[in-house]
């Protein structure tokens, strides 16, 4: 039967020993620390002691913190806002592309459904990152809309319009990559806070 000695806070040793049945026993009832079923000691990453409570946050010797806390920042958060601001830029240019399309030619609609599976695609990406949840989907989704955006841009160009349309999509579509670009790059920074 193995047999296990931990220190108190008093420096008081316990005899900790592995019973028949499996559940932890001691021989003196005054001690703190009980170490549940299948654990063993913990040790401070700053002074090396052995701390046997495993719940303890802070070293009982040194009182530094036992485990690393991780700081939460706005990063996530202004990566979700980034991310849907185009989508929602996208989604407006979808309605209205449904919109000009059941007045003018409905087979245009046909180009409209893939603004709107973009708006369903950086809208939920947004949202992910705002939960600061699914990182890699987060930001396929995001890539997927910075390289819409840049696809939009050489339409842009490729399609000849009016001045002011076509003053419009170079606007819209650089909007797009730059917050796009930014959102991937709030997310990346932050990427440990992401679950």
């Amino acid at each position: 039967m193995p047999t296990f000695f931990f220190q108190s806070r008093t420096r008081n040793k316990t005899k900790i020993q592995l019973g028949l049945n499996g559940e932890l026993e001691r021989e003196k009832s005054d001690s703190i620390f009980l170490l549940p079923k299948g654990q063993c000691c913990l040790n401070c990453p700053n002074c090396g002691r052995e701390v046997t409570n495993q719940d303890a946050t802070f070293c009982p010797y040194c009182a530094k913190p036992l485990r690393l806390v991780q700081k939460r920042t706005g990063l996530p958060l202004a990566a979700g806002i980034l991310a849907i601001i185009p989508s929602c830029l996208i989604g407006f240019s979808g309605i209205a592309g449904l919109i000009a399309a059941a007045i003018i030619e409905p087979v245009l609609m046909v180009m409209a459904l893939p603004f709107l599976a973009l708006t369903i695609l950086g809208l939920s990406a947004g949202i992910f990152m705002i939960k600061r949840r699914h990182l890699t989907f987060s930001i396929l989704a995001t890539s997927i809309l910075l390289v819409s955006g840049a696809i939009f841009l050489v339409m842009s160009f490729a399609i000849p319009v009016s001045d002011i349309t076509s003053a419009l999509n170079y606007l819209w579509s650089t909007i797009m990559m730059v917050l796009s670009t930014l959102s991937l790059l709030f997310a990346a920074i932050s990427r440990n806070e992401f679950s």
